[in-house]
């Protein structure tokens, strides 16, 4: 068996305990801790989820990519799935170019127009927050009460008076009663009554 040359890393790491890295020959610290090894290159904190989630996915521990991969496959399929983010997108793009095409002149009379509704709003909201809060379940029973009742509306069925009989027109087989009847919206319909033997 060979024996390795080389000595242990006598650096001591972040918790103050000694690092114990094996040291290339002829060196007393490990790769990691060599004076002029380059720095290891810092990621600014960023406020993006995204960027966050991705930075996760390349995590020394596997549960935690995971988990960050998974997260963004999610994040992925929402905004790819969810037809409200696709009108959001949609809406703040056309927005975003409504405001680039705008001159200087119509910028400034939208700000004033803004201003007005801004006002507007403000002094109906004070008007509005005086006011006593609605109850809407209160309101359909009062609109329930006001509301004509249909069966009283119905007008009375009254019998057509047989009309006087001409000479020029045959004379009708005895057949069933027509009863002529008055809806409540003044349309008229007209019922055969027959007789029913017991």
């Amino acid at each position: 068996m060979k024996k390795r040359r080389g000595q242990r890393c006598t650096a001591n790491d972040r918790k103050g305990s000694r690092c114990g890295k094996w040291c290339a020959p002829g060196e007393v610290v490990c790769a990691m801790h060599q004076p002029n090894r380059p720095p290891t290159p810092i990621e600014p904190d960023s406020d993006d989820v995204v960027d966050l989630i991705r930075r996760l996915t390349r995590d020394k521990d596997s549960s935690i990519r995971l988990r960050a991969a998974e997260a963004l496959i999610r994040m992925k399929e929402r905004q790819s799935d969810c037809a409200v983010c696709a009108a959001n997108r949609d809406r703040l793009h056309a927005s975003e170019e409504f405001y680039a095409r705008l001159t200087d002149e119509q910028r400034r009379g939208l700000d004033e127009l803004n201003k007005e509704v801004a006002a507007i709003l403000g002094a109906l909201r004070a008007t509005v927050m005086t006011q006593s809060r609605r109850d809407p379940l209160a309101e359909d029973e009062a609109q329930m009460a006001k509301a004509p009742d249909p069966v009283a509306e119905a007008q009375p069925i009254r019998e057509v008076e047989p009309e006087q009989e001409n000479d020029d027109e045959p004379e009708e087989t005895e057949g069933p009663e027509v009863v002529e009847v008055e809806e409540a919206d003044g349309s008229i319909s007209y019922f055969e009554i027959e007789e029913v033997d017991d």
